[in-house]
């Protein structure tokens, strides 16, 4: 099973929020990328309110800023090569990929299609992974996957996000950046 960018044989680092007053001020650039995926956050509050909760337990604000601050490291570095970046954490029981990509979002699904087949394919050896992570142990390490959390920051300053449960966890819905996937990945997925 290939896993684009990580080492799946290596546990990602657990998430800790920053103590108050140990990290500067947010640049104006790290601080629009949080501003982004907060909308994106709010969004998903308001199209998908069954992921309220969830939502708001795993993009706290620490959360958003860390993705902020990480955003613009990683997509300055992205933009310079033009090369995709990508990062993994975990936090209780999600399981974080974040990924740049130096491309518009209106490019967003023929750049997945051309790298990896398609933002399905991008995603499912992630998501393939939880059989191995369900309730009760196993996994990477001690913890116990029940969500994946897809992160994509673009350029020029877009963010989308996936919440992908497990497939033994079917209490909380799937949301996906629909305009990323492509007629297949929509049939594959049985969605309109």
């Amino acid at each position: 099973m290939a896993f684009p960018f990580i080492d799946p044989s290596c546990p990602p680092p657990e998430f800790e929020p920053p103590s108050s007053g140990s990290l500067p001020p947010l640049t104006h650039e790290e601080e629009a990328w949080s501003r982004i995926l907060a909308a994106q956050v709010a969004s998903i509050h308001a199209h998908a309110p069954a992921l309220s909760g969830f939502m708001d337990a795993h993009f706290t604000p620490p959360l958003i800023d860390y993705l902020g601050r990480r955003a613009e490291a990683e997509m300055t570095a992205t933009l310079a090569d033009q090369s995709p970046r990508c990062f993994t954490f975990r936090q209780v029981d999600a399981w974080h990929v974040v990924l740049t990509t130096p491309v518009r979002k209106d490019a967003a699904r023929d750049w997945f299609a051309k790298n990896y087949g398609s933002y399905l394919a991008f995603v499912e050896p992630y998501w393939s992974y939880w059989p191995h992570g369900r309730r009760g142990g196993g996994g990477m390490g001690p913890v116990n996957w029940a969500v994946l959390c897809q992160t994509t920051f673009g350029a020029p300053g877009w963010v989308e996000v996936a919440i992908v449960p497990a497939r033994w966890c079917p209490e909380l819905p799937a949301a996906w950046p629909e305009e990323f996937l492509t007629d297949d990945d929509l049939r594959t997925m049985s969605l309109p």
